[in-house]
């Protein structure tokens, strides 16, 4: 039972990728950890510590697999390393914030192993919120499936950096965190120079905005 919460509140990870996705389909994300180098992420990992390109290359997997429940959900893939801090993320990403990232707070747990311990870098698969314009944050976070969370803060602040074609189509919510107790975080881009951060009002809808959200099932990496 205790296992069963666990994987509802997203902090249950499997303990491998094989395990976490059974006979699920393979997928590359060797473009994404080039992206991830390219904006610096390696230079400020570790808390800032950072690392060689290189190395920084081989603590990702070259390929995972996407669990068989999430095909035809959850299909688009994102690289979270949590050992960034937020205002260097903001810097690697080049986007304008209009609120403080840390002023939000997550709803969402880090995910973690099953010993607890939480994870610093993983993979989620995830879907964009495209199918979710002109849907209120309140009623998505409402109709969230049983094994499906809302991204976060430190996770919507990765799409800039590897999913910028989502951002100039529509703004992105962030339905896993809130700023206050009715406004939530959003990220986007547009035509604009440079992506932004910002929060709206959970009650507001729009064509041009829509919620994204994760399989609560992340593969872990470290």
């Amino acid at each position: 039972e205790e296992m069963l919460q666990a994987f509802l509140d997203g902090r249950l990870v499997h303990r491998d990728a094989a395990a976490a996705a059974g006979e699920g389909r393979i997928m590359d994300i060797s473009s994404l950890v080039e992206a991830m180098i390219q904006h610096g992420i390696h230079k400020v990992t570790d808390g800032g510590k950072g690392m060689g390109a290189a190395k920084y290359r081989k603590l990702w997997p070259k390929t995972v697999s996407q669990p068989p429940e999430y095909a035809g959900r959850f299909d688009q893939m994102l690289l979270v390393d949590r050992t960034v801090a937020l205002p260097a993320l903001v810097e690697c990403g080049k986007t304008v914030t209009n609120t403080d990232p840390a002023s939000c707070e997550d709803m969402v747990p880090v995910p973690t192993t099953e010993d607890g311990t939480p994870l610093t870098r993983y993979v989620v698969f995830f879907h964009d919120g495209s199918k979710n314009k002109g849907r209120t944050v309140e009623d998505c976070r409402a109709t969230l499936a049983p094994d499906e969370v809302g991204l976060v803060t430190a996770e919507g602040l990765y799409l800039p950096i590897q999913h910028e074609p989502v951002l100039r189509d529509h703004a992105v919510d962030l339905p896993g965190s809130r700023y206050g107790d009715w406004s939530a975080p959003f990220v986007d881009w547009f035509d604009n120079d440079q992506p932004g951060f910002d929060t709206n009002d959970i009650r507001y809808r729009s064509s041009v905005y829509g919620s994204a959200s994760r399989g609560s099932v992340v593969i872990p990496v470290t």
